[in-house]
Parts: C-alpha cells; structure tokens; sequence
C-alpha cells in the first residue's frame, strides 16, 4: 500500500496506519447512513468502587481487535459517528416537516382526481429528491475534508498514501460497525447517588460534639461583635462631645470679637448717618427754592404777556365798531392771549411734576395708545402717505421689508418679532383695467374685451396674498394688511411663517401653521381677508340675505371653491 519507504521507516511509522484505515472506514460507513455498533446490548454498570464491569473492557478490547485500532481512534471514530447520527436525524426531520405540510396545505379536500393525486406526489418527490441530494452530497464533500486532513498529516511525515476501494463495500466490517453504534447508544451512564448513612451510636455522638462546639463557637463570637459595638459607639460620642466644645468655644470667641467691633464702629456710623440726612435735607431745600424761582419768573413773564395783550385790546376796543372789522390782527391778538393762558398753566403743570419727583410722590395720568394718537392727531398724514407712496413706488413689485409699516395691525393680526417671521411688501393694480368701448360693442373682438365695470371676483387684497404665496412657496401666509395705494397701485404687506423653522415647531400658539393642511391657506380663502371678500365672517353683518335669499347665502357660504388644480 506504501510506495518508495524503506523498511525501517515503514517500522517507525507504522502507528500512524490503524488511523488513517479507521478514518477511512468510517468515512465510507457515514454515506450509507451506517447503524450502531453493538456486539452485545448491556447496560453500563458501575461496580461499589465506580469501575465499569469486566466484560465492558473485553468488548473495548474486542473492538480494537476487530477494526485493528487502538483506544483513542475507536473514541474519533465514535465521535465522528455521533456527528452522522445530528445530521441524519435533522434530515429525517425536514422529510417530515415537508410531508406534514403537504398533507395541511393540500390535503383539505374529500376526495382527489388522478392528474391531483398525481401532481401530489410528482411535487413531494422533488422536495425529497432535492433533500437526499443535498445531503448526499454534503456527506461526500465531508468525506473529502476528512481525507484532506489525513492526507495532510501523511505528507508531514513524507507518507504517500494509496487506498483499497474494495475494502469499503466489506460487508463483515460494515456490519462491525453497525454493531459498535447501536452498542453506544444503548449504553446510558447511571447517576451516581450517595449510600444512606448508616446509623449507629458512634456517628450520632460524633455529630452531637460537633455540633456543640460549633454552638460554643458562635456564642464566642457574638459577645466579641457585641463588645466591639459598644466600643465603637463609646468612641464616636466622646468624638462628637469633643467636636461640640470646640465649636462652643469658637462662637464664644468670634461672639466677643464681633461684640469689640461693633463698639468701636457704633460712634462712627451714627456720625456718618446724621451727616448723610443732613445732606440730603440741604440738597432738597435748595432744590425747592431753585424750582420755586423758576416758577416765579415764568409766571411774572406770562403776567406782563397777558397785560401787554390786555392794553392793545382796550385800546382795539376803543375805535368804533366800523373799523372794527378792518383791523385784521384782531383774532391774532385773541389767539395770542389764549396762547399765553396755556402756556402758564402749562409752565405750572410742569413745575408742579418736577416738585412731585423731587419727593418721591406717584402721580397718576392716563396714557393714549398708538391707536389712539394715530386717529386724533391726522394733521399731516396726507403727506406722510404720500412720501410713502412715492418711496414704494421706487422699488420692485415684490420685497420683503425688514419689520412691518404698521407694527400694531401686525401684532393684531398674528405677527411676532422673532425668528421665522418674515413680512413681504407687494403692489397691486387697481380697477378691472378695461379699455373704454362705446356702448359695450366690442365689433368683432373678444366680448370682455376693452368693456368697463368687470371687476374681479376676488378682492385685491386676497390677491396680494395669492401672488406672494405662489413666488414663496415654501412659507405660508398668515395675514396681510393695507399700506399704502395711489392712483394706480395698491400696496399690501404680507405676514409670512416659515413652518421648518425650529423657533415656529416650538412654539404653541404658532406651530399650528406646520400642519400639512395649511399648505397654501390664501388660495383657498382661509385667511382673514379672503373670508371678508367670501361674504364669511360672525355677527349680525354676515346673517344678511346676498343674492337671492337665505338658502342660497348659506349654500355659497358653505361650498368650498378650489380655484386652481390640486
């Protein structure tokens, strides 16, 4: 069987060949799922002193002298078998489970035809056929892994290996083998179980013994843990009663320290504070009579004023009725003197404040809102405006303004000086923009063409908002307001949020906009201006019967308009 070894190698190697023969033989046994060896089936039996029974080694004994092999191969060839064994019960298992599902998902009916019947077992045949090949295959690819392992520890010792195929198909070995797997799975290790003690005077005396002295012992130690508490417990009071004595006698120190202190400060600060009031009642007295003297010499200033007015109006008086009405400087000289009167009450007013300050002394006034300056004094907001006008009308169509022109509509209307707020400025053409044609008659053009009084459906003001919604897409609107207009333009300032913006998603009162639904709110009619120019709004205003009666009113508040495609 070995080629080109001398016969003395072939002596010191000779160890090495029941392995591989072994190796090879199990190898073989393992394709045709090989059994059990067992040449007899006993028990394991352990005898009194825990050595297995004498007949256990001669089967050892037996099976090394059948295969040729000595213990520690027997044992690989055993564990290589118990390898065998998992992977033929896995498949076993697989076959099952594929029966088992075959006969619940196809096996629902009664009865079957002959082409089903057939179909039923062509597919369980290809699922058992697929199974035995893959696992035939995966014993042969195993096969060859263990013969590359021999292979490789043969040519470590520069062996050349040949083998007898003949040997494999040996009935009488396949059977030995058979017999040694089926010998060691009936074998089953007993569990080793303690003998009962037997009970007699000696042990029971012994154990009485131990058992005091183990009594003893534990008393011992529980008054030594005792005593040690007790020391540990009178230490740390005498610590604690140390500690409070030394903080006793340190507040007494600091107590008289702070006690010397004070008695050295006391004259000093009432002489300090004696001086400070005396300063301050001399600050006060001279600012008293500074004010006082002021007040003085306006009030001496109104009243030579008011004499002065009062002389030329006697002497106005004087001249007869007739020229009375020449004398052009009569209502100056009126308004003058009112003038005058105001100004000293309002000198007084003044004065009086600045005392009430100097004391300390709360006034109450009511204060006028910026509404309320905005409506009384319109003096020159006719030229405001247009300022304004002309300033807007320099810049682009459509830009956004750094705050808002009218920062309290703003407010009312859900604008707040932080990040995700933005405000865009827009202008929009006034009218309905038509060429005048006589009479209406456009002569061959298109029937709206150039025909005045079309005005449009919507309001300027919703369409301010649609056209910044549709250039800002990303934004959505929130409110516009007026601004300005002239004769040709309108302009509207649009209320912006941003609904990614982290400041706006935290906030409460204002992140009810980053819904989806509110995606485009202007061009469906959702803002506040949008719904004045639907006719919607809450009150006795929007319960009026419009175009027809109360029915229709109600079915065109209620309809929802989608003006463009969605």
């Amino acid at each position: 069987m070995m080629q080109g070894m001398s016969f003395a190698s072939l002596k010191k190697h000779t160890a090495l060949i029941p392995l591989f023969v072994c190796v090879g033989i199990g190898c073989a046994g393992s394709m045709f799922y090989l059994g059990r060896l067992a040449f007899r089936n006993p028990e394991v039996s352990w005898n009194k002193k825990g050595n297995p029974e004498p007949w256990q080694e001669y089967e050892k004994k037996q099976y090394k002298e059948d295969l040729g092999l000595n213990e520690y191969h027997v044992n690989i060839i055993k564990s290589y078998m118990q390898f065998a064994k998992y992977q033929r019960s896995q498949n076993i298992q697989f076959i099952d489970m594929s029966f088992q599902d075959l006969i619940d998902a196809r096996l629902t009916d009664t009865t079957f035809t002959r082409d089903e019947v057939k179909d039923l077992l062509q597919n369980l045949k290809d699922l058992v056929e697929g199974e035995v090949e893959a696992d035939l295959i995966d014993i042969s690819h195993t096969n060859v892994l263990l013969f590359s392992q021999l292979l490789k520890q043969a040519e470590k010792w520069h062996l050349r290996m040949s083998v007898d195929l003949s040997e494999i198909q040996n009935r009488e070995l396949l059977d030995k083998v058979k017999l040694m797997e089926e010998h060691e799975n009936k074998i089953q290790v007993e569990k080793k179980k303690l003998q009962p003690l037997v009970e007699s005077n000696g042990t029971l005396e012994l154990l009485r013994i131990e058992i005091e002295r183990i009594k003893k012992e534990n008393e011992k130690l529980e008054s030594n843990l005792q005593t040690a508490e007790l020391k540990v417990y009178l230490s740390n009071i005498k610590e604690l009663q140390n500690e409070k004595e030394q903080l006793t006698s340190d507040n007494k120190v600091e107590e008289t320290s702070i006690q010397k202190t004070d008695e050295i400060n006391s004259p000093l600060n009432d002489h300090n504070i004696e001086n400070n009031k005396q300063d301050s009642e001399t600050l006060l007295k001279e600012y008293e009579k500074i004010l006082r003297d002021q007040l003085s010499l306006e009030l001496e200033s109104m009243k030579q004023e008011i004499i002065a007015v009062q002389s030329q109006l006697s002497l106005a008086e004087q001249v007869p009725k007739e020229y009375v009405s020449l004398l052009s400087n009569y209502d100056l000289f009126r308004r003058m003197i009112l003038r005058c009167e105001r100004r000293a009450i309002w000198a007084c007013f003044v004065v009086s404040y600045q005392l009430f300050t100097a004391f300390n002394i709360r006034t109450a006034a009511d204060t006028v809102g910026l509404e309320g300056v905005s409506r009384k004094l319109f003096v020159h907001v006719t030229v405001f405006l247009q300022g304004r006008v002309w300033q807007y009308r320099q810049m682009t169509k459509m830009h956004r303004v750094v705050k808002p022109s009218r920062p309290d509509k703003a407010r009312r209307l859900g604008f707040k000086n932080k990040q995700g707020f933005c405000v865009f400025r827009i202008r929009i053409k006034r009218g309905g923009r038509k060429r005048p044609v006589p009479k209406g008659a456009t002569y061959g053009k298109p029937k709206s063409h150039g025909v005045n009084q079309l005005k449009p459906t919507r309001s300027l003001h919703a369409m301010a908002e649609e056209k910044v919604g549709r250039k800002c897409s990303g934004l959505r609107v929130l409110n516009s307001y007026w601004v300005a207009q002239d004769a040709r333009y309108k302009y509207y300032e649009v209320i912006c949020v941003d609904p990614a913006h982290k400041a706006i998603r935290r906030d409460a009162k204002a992140n009810w906009i980053c819904d989806p639904v509110h995606k485009h709110r202007e061009m469906r009619g959702k803002t506040s201006a949008a719904r004045k120019s639907r006719g919607l709004g809450k009150g006795h205003r929007y319960s009026q019967t419009k175009g027809g009666s109360r029915k229709a009113a109600w079915v065109r508040r209620n309809t929802l308009q989608l003006r463009r495609k969605r």
